[in-house]
C-alpha cells in the first residue's frame, strides 16, 4: 500500500520517568524486587517465578511454567486489569526463559533443549529463539511499562592488554596482568603470546540470545553494584552507563553514570536526562503506543482487485502483467496468492499503485 512518509507526526518524548522500561539485574538479595516495587507503586504488577514477594502491600502472580504465563498474558489484554496496572515485573526474566526452554525441549521429547544431538540443523535451538522472540513481542505489545529483574552473572575475561584504550585500562578494578608466556590455565599448558589482561565482567544472567533480544526492547538496562570504600563502609548504587566490566545503558541522554540505588535517585537521573529535549509530553508512553502495521489479506484481495480493474479499463493490461511477471519470476499470479503469502500481495499491490498513480490511473 502506498505509504505518506512526508506528513508523518513529529516525535514527543514523554516526561514521565515511569514509561522507561527496564532490565534490572544485580546481585542476589540486593533488594532489587523492592526497589522496583517502591518505584512504580501500586500500579505494578509482579509476575514472580521465585515463591517469594516479601515486599508490603504488592500486587503479584506466581507462575511456573510457560503455558500459565501465556494465560497471564491474555489476563493482561483485559480493560479492567489494564485499568488496574500500568506496570508489569517479570522477576526472574531468566526463569521465565526456563520455562520456555523447558515448553519447547518437551516438544521435540527433551528434557532440555539440546540434550539430543540427533535432532538435525539445531532445530530445537532455532525453535527455542523463536519462541522467546514471539513471548517478547508479545509483551511489547501491551499497554504496560515492561520491567525484566535478573541477577547478576559474573564472566571471566581475558583480552589482549593492546586492544584496550586508556579509558578502559582505568576504569578496569580488580584486573590482573599475565604476561607473555604465563600459562592459559591450571589444565591447558598452552601460553600466551602476548601480554594480556584478565578481568571480571558483570551481566545478567540470562542465555546470551535470550538477553539479546530483552536488551534491545528495553530503554534501560541497569545494574545494581555493591561498592566498598577503603575502610570497608559499603554502599549499593546503580550503574545507568556500561563500562567494559559491566552492561549497562540508558535511552536517555546526559543521565549520570552512576546514582544512589534508590527510587528517587534513579528518578531524578532520569528527570536530568529528559532536560535535554525540548519536544516532549506529559503523557505516559508505552512501547504499545507504537502501532505494527498488521495486513489484511482480504483487504488488500480487493484492493488488487480493483487496481486491476484500472488498468482493464484503460486497455492496458499488459504494463500491468509485465511488471506482475518481473515481481514474480516464478509465474505466480497476484489472485493465485494464499494468505500464508500476505507478504507478497502487499508488495504486489503496493507496485501496482505506484504503476497505477504513475499512468494517471488513480
Amino acid at each position: 500500500m502506498a505509504l505518506d512518509l512526508v506528513n508523518i507526526k513529529r516525535t514527543r518524548v514523554s516526561s514521565v520517568p515511569l514509561s522507561y522500561s527496564m532490565l534490572l539485574y544485580a546481585p542476589t538479595k540486593f533488594g532489587k524486587t523492592t526497589f522496583v516495587n517502591e518505584l512504580f507503586g501500586e500500579r505494578l504488577l509482579n509476575i514472580m517465578t521465585e515463591k517469594r514477594l516479601v515486599v508490603d502491600n504488592a500486587a503479584g502472580i506466581y507462575i511456573s511454567n510457560y503455558a500459565e504465563m501465556l494465560d497471564v498474558i491474555e489476563a493482561l489484554k483485559r480493560p479492567e486489569t489494564q485499568k488496574a496496572y500500568d506496570a508489569i515485573s517479570i522477576d526472574t526474566v531468566e526463569n521465565l526463559f526456563s520455562y520456555v526452554d523447558k515448553k519447547v525441549a518437551l516438544d521435540f521429547g527433551e528434557d532440555a533443549v539440546g540434550e539430543d544431538s540427533s535432532i538435525g540443523f539445531g532445530r530445537d535451538y532455532t525453535k527455542r529463539t523463536q519462541v522467546w522472540f514471539d513471548l517478547m513481542k508479545e509483551l511489547e505489545s501491551l499497554p504496560y511499562t515492561l520491567i525484566f529483574v535478573s541477577h547478576e552473572f559474573t564472566e571471566e575475561v581475558v583480552v589482549p592488554k593492546r586492544s584496550l584504550t586508556k579509558k578502559d585500562a582505568n576504569s578496569l578494578v580488580g584486573s590482573e596482568e599475565l604476561k607473555s608466556g604465563t600459562a592459559v590455565s591450571e589444565y591447558n599448558k598452552k601460553v600466551y603470546t602476548e601480554d594480556m589482561i584478565k578481568y571480571q565482567k558483570y551481566v545478567p544472567d540470562l542465555n546470551k540470545k535470550a538477553l539479546g533480544v530483552v536488551s534491545k526492547m528495553v530503554d534501560n538496562i541497569i545494574y545494581g553494584q555493591l561498592l566498598v570504600d577503603e575502610n570497608g563502609n559499603e554502599k549499593r548504587v546503580l550503574r545507568l552507563r556500561g563500562t567494559i566490566q559491566y552492561q549497562a545503558g540508558c535511552t536517555l541522554a546526559g543521565v549520570p553514570d552512576t546514582v544512589d540505588f534508590t527510587p528517587e535517585a534513579y528518578r531524578k537521573a532520569l528527570e536530568i536526562g529528559l532536560k535535554n529535549y525540548h519536544n516532549k509530553s506529559d503523557v505516559k508512553h508505552f512501547h504499545a503506543s507504537i502501532k505494527s502495521k498488521k495486513l489484511d489479506y482480504g483487504k488488500l484481495r480487493k484492493r488488487a482487485a480493483l487496481l486491476g480493474s484500472k488498468f482493464n479499463e484503460n486497455n492496458d493490461m499488459k504494463s500491468l502483467l509485465s511488471m506482475l511477471d518481473e515481481l514474480f519470476k516464478d509465474g505466480t499470479k497476484v489472485t493465485e496468492l494464499p494468505p500464508s503469502r500476505v507478504q507478497d500481495l502487499s508488495i504486489a499491490v503496493s507496485k501496482m499503485e505506484t504503476l497505477a498513480h504513475e499512468k494517471g490511473y488513480i
